[in-house]
């Protein structure tokens, strides 16, 4: 039973984590042409791109959840856990990102490891795209999707 949820929440990671790639990729080239020229390609560029990853991971979330409609309907209990532990998740990031916690720390790290200043800039970009709470953030909002479709799926089995 848990080894099914747990190859659902691997499901969630490895999408996340391949849904990231293009982006890490996108604000590579982003902040290259603003250092080159001093200037934004678009205005709105690093905006869409964050919109256009949120709703890439939401779909993502919805999309393992279907596929995985048999496994979640029939482990109420193990669902119940991973959607709790992924909302007391999102609780936890949320608020760290309101009290400027998570920022402090990560630009806290940043700056003592110096990465922005030696670092190339590829690397400084998969640090900050990592790093800066999207990634967990991410995680946790596709996982909560995936599991909290199990209330509508027994509502409609009804």
């Amino acid at each position: 039973m848990n080894k099914i949820m747990n190859k659902i929440v691997l499901k969630c990671i490895l999408t996340v984590c391949l849904i990231s790639i293009p982006f890490i990729l996108a604000n590579y080239f982003v902040i290259n042409y603003f250092l080159e020229h001093g200037e934004y390609f678009y205005k709105h560029d690093e905006m869409i791109l964050n919109i256009l990853q949120i709703v890439l991971i939401v779909a993502a979330g919805i999309i393992i959840k279907v596929k995985s409609k048999n496994s979640i309907t029939e482990n109420n209990s193990a669902v119940n856990k991973y959607i709790i532990g992924s909302l007391i998740a999102l609780i936890a990031i949320g608020v760290l990102y309101i009290t400027n916690i998570y920022s402090d720390t990560y630009h806290t790290i940043t700056e003592s490891l110096q990465i922005f200043d030696k670092a190339p800039l590829f690397l400084a970009v998969c640090w900050e795209q990592f790093f800066n709470g999207k990634l967990l953030l991410a995680l946790s909002v596709c996982i909560f999707i995936c599991f909290i479709g199990k209330i509508r799926l027994n509502k409609n089995e009804v």
